[in-house]
Parts: structure tokens; sequence; C-alpha cells
């Protein structure tokens, strides 16, 4: 029941990160889960839990409207652009997470995404429509059934938004993340592939792990030639 607990929990602070556009690893999900739910399972939202949600709210709503006015840089015509006002932004966001460098974290998690949605589109990944809204009534339903959904709903006041105008917001960064998520699947299933005979005593998923940073760091480095 407790792991039960903890996964409705992790529900909603997965919404709000998928919203935001960040990408943190575990670690940093557990600092921010830390941060706005109490460890014990209490329901009780402190005050710095409402501020810090409503703030994360606020953020969002600016983060849309710098999108709205400047366009989303996930094109596909093959350039790196960093929009120095999303790049402030997103500071702003890891900042809350307690980040010790914001603006590096921010910048750099922007570039990554970027050349690797860049990549997925060259080698011809894609995502139809419809599912990428299958996706977001699944996160929607997922949401409306977690424990502390009274969380969500602070963070959606503080974007000013209704739920339905709120979902239909994170249309674009579902896009990218899916179309993401199909190619590094494929790397990994060929990395897999090609080393399944490894010894036992070998960490493949390290080891693929490592790879897939190499490969992003050498897209990055030939994005800014």
């Amino acid at each position: 029941m407790k792991n039960n607990r903890k996964l409705k929990i992790a529900v909603v602070v997965v919404v709000i990160i998928l919203a935001l556009g960040i990408s943190v690893g575990a670690a940093h999900l557990e600092e921010i889960q830390a941060t706005l739910f109490r460890a014990d399972g209490n329901d009780y939202i402190s005050d710095d839990a409402r501020a810090t949600l409503y703030s994360y709210g606020q953020l969002y709503r600016e983060l849309v409207e710098i999108r709205d006015d400047q366009g989303s840089v996930f094109t596909d015509d093959r350039s790196v652009t960093i929009n120095e006002e999303e790049v402030a932004n997103l500071t702003q966001q890891f900042e809350l997470t307690g980040e010790r460098e914001p603006y590096l974290m921010a910048r750099n998690s922007l570039i990554r995404r970027q050349v690797l949605y860049l990549e997925a589109v060259s080698q011809g990944f894609e995502i139809a429509n419809e599912d990428v809204y299958a996706i977001i009534e699944m996160e929607k339903e997922a949401s409306r059934n977690a424990v502390n959904f009274e969380q969500f709903l602070i963070f959606l006041e503080g974007t000013q938004m209704t739920e339905y105008e709120y979902w239909m917001s994170i249309f674009d960064h579902i896009r990218v993340d899916l179309i993401i998520s199909q190619y590094t699947d494929s790397l990994r299933e060929q990395f897999l592939n090609e080393n399944e005979n490894l010894p036992d005593t070998y960490d493949i998923h390290s080891m693929f792990d490592n790879m897939l940073e190499e490969k992003i760091d050498y897209l990055i480095e030939k994005a800014e030639r």
C-alpha cells in the first residue's frame, strides 16, 4: 500500500516536471518530491510547499508565453537554437529544485533535448498526433487518481490556466519526448543485441548509458561547429 501511495504521489510530480520541460534524473525527482510532499505520508501541505507549487505554476505560465511569442525551439531545420528567455525561465525552475548550477543545467538540458530530437527526426522517427493525445489522456487520468491531486491543483492555480488549457499546452513537450524516446529505445535495443554475448560480469545497461552520453556529446559538438 505504501509503495502504491508513493507511485501515486510521484505521478503528480512527474506531471509537473513534464509541464515545465525540465529534464531531470531520478535523484532530482526525489529531491523535488521530498521538497513538496511529506515523507511520512501525511496529506498536510505546508505553506512552503504551497508556495513552491504555486511558483512552479507561475514559471510554467511564463514558459508557455515565451514559447507562444517566439515559437518552439524544436523545429526540423537541423539547427540548435538557444532561446535565452527560455534558459532564464528554466534556470529559475532548477533553482527551485536546489540545483547547484541552475543556469548551466538549464542550458545543457535544452541543448541535449534539441540535439536528440533533431537526430531522431533525421533518422525518420515520428509520432502521430492521436498517439500524443492518448498519452496526455493517460497522464490526466493518472493525476486525477493520485492521492495528492490537491498539489496539482495548487500548481494549476499558479498557471492561471484551466485544466483543459494546461493539458493541451503540454502537447508539444510530450510529442518531443515520445520522438526522443523512440530513438533512444532503438539505440538501446541495437546496443543490447550487439552485446548480448557479453559475460554477466559486464553491466550492459551502464555501458549503454555511457555510450549514449558519448553520442550526445558528439551530437552537441557537431551542432556547434
